[in-house]
């Protein structure tokens, strides 16, 4: 506590401290008007309080209760819509031009997977028609021509297989015998890089087109518009449904099968195309993915291969009238 030394105070006077000061001051000040300024401090600051924190707290809450938010199960990812799909984005539809010319097969390798599969049934002997194969040459001459090698690539690791004699091979090192042919190609393919071809056969023995076969015509449609081979259809806004917990559901994405869908459509037109009735046609799934052709007792690796034009033309429109459903 500060105090005056006692000889600056008059006799009379009490003790000068700034205690007795301020209490003087508070006591000559009106209670109104300090009552009025302590609760406009407060309303102040509740006035505050409400409008930066409770007000937009309230507002929210008011929202998600009239706007309920779906909850969404985190273990399913729902695809993104960007665009409206269209008739064609059947998702993993194959180029069915593969069926009709084997030239224009894709280069991407589809994808490994790791899954396994139980072992496919062994199918029934292939027997090919070699030197009947029509290639069209650079120079737009048709030419029959014989396979004498293949190389294909494993789609699994993505190692190239050499098919000599309808037998492929990962490694020509215990096969002394096949590895000799495979040199001997080696030789010849590289004339065909390094070397001009001066001495072409005569072009009068080219093949000549195809000529034009009867069409024959689609079969009936039923009363609903179904007919067999038609894939199933699959639109992914229809896919996704909500349920009664506030989540969503996507359905599976159905399995198609190119091959059995095109077989059972042609064997559908077979029965109202009397001039085949004694063949027997057949487009079958191959044990590695892809297809081939039956004719009888022939089997093809592609419709282009077939002998006959009448069977080869009558295959290519069955495949482009399937297509054409879709």
């Amino acid at each position: 506590m500060f105090q005056i030394a006692p000889f600056l105070q008059r006799p009379g006077d009490q003790p000068f401290s700034i205690e007795n000061q301020f209490s003087d001051f508070f006591s000559q000040l009106p209670t109104g008007l300090f009552v009025m300024v302590c609760g406009s401090s407060i309303l102040l600051l509740a006035a505050f309080a409400w409008f930066i924190y409770f007000k937009p707290l309230y507002k929210a809450r008011k929202n998600r209760q009239e706007n309920p938010t779906p909850q969404v199960d985190e273990s399913m990812e729902i695809p993104a819509m960007k665009r409206k799909p269209k008739k064609n984005d059947f998702d993993d539809l194959p180029d069915l031009d593969m069926l009709l010319d084997p030239s224009s097969l894709a280069k991407e390798l589809p994808p490994i997977d790791d899954t396994p599969e139980a072992a496919p049934k062994k199918p029934a002997p292939m027997r090919y028609q070699r030197g009947n194969v029509r290639v069209k040459m650079d120079n737009g001459a048709t030419i029959p021509a014989e396979e004498v090698l293949s190389v294909l690539r494993d789609p699994r690791d993505g190692r190239l297989i050499v098919q000599i004699n309808n037998t492929g091979y990962r490694s020509l090192v215990d096969a002394p015998n096949t590895k000799e042919t495979f040199i001997k190609i080696m030789r010849e393919l590289s004339d065909v890089v390094n070397k001009p071809d001066n001495n072409p056969p005569d072009p009068a023995e080219s093949l000549p087109d195809t000529p034009a076969t009867k069409s024959a015509p689609p079969p009936p449609i039923s009363l609903d518009g179904a007919m067999p081979g038609d894939l199933p259809k699959y639109r992914i806004e229809d896919s996704i449904k909500p349920t009664s917990r506030g989540k969503y559901e996507a359905a599976p994405v159905p399995e198609l099968n190119i091959a059995n869908a095109i077989e059972a459509y042609l064997q559908h037109k077979l029965k109202h195309t009397p001039e085949y009735s004694g063949r027997v046609l057949h487009v079958l799934p191959a044990p590695g993915g892809g297809v081939r052709i039956q004719v009888d007792d022939i089997y093809y690796e592609a419709v282009s291969d077939i002998e006959d034009p009448e069977v080869r033309a009558f295959l290519q429109q069955t495949i482009q009238e399937w297509q054409a459903r879709q």
